[in-house]
């Protein structure tokens, strides 16, 4: 989770626990943490381990922008490769 934060500079929200999904009351470190726990890629992925995102889907948009911070988070830790090595 901290890697996604220092990654991507990511540490906007200042209550990291407050809901991200209004309607299942799930909070945004919820969410971070079965993204990376369970390597998910998907919103529907999300839906099924927590819950967030299957209801109203308002808050979809900000759940496909955790997928993409985790996933350029992993991007980053990944050694360069050279000459097709």
């Amino acid at each position: 989770m901290e890697l996604m934060r220092s990654v991507t500079g990511t540490d906007r929200h200042a209550c990291p626990m407050r809901p991200l999904c209004h309607c299942l009351n799930v909070s945004e470190e919820t969410v971070r943490e079965v993204i990376e726990q369970h390597d998910l890629v998907s919103v529907r992925s999300i839906s099924q381990t927590c819950g967030a995102g299957g209801g109203c889907t308002a808050c979809h948009r900000h759940l496909k922008r955790l997928l993409n911070e985790n996933t350029v988070a992993k991007r980053m830790q990944q050694p360069l490769s050279c000459c097709g090595e």
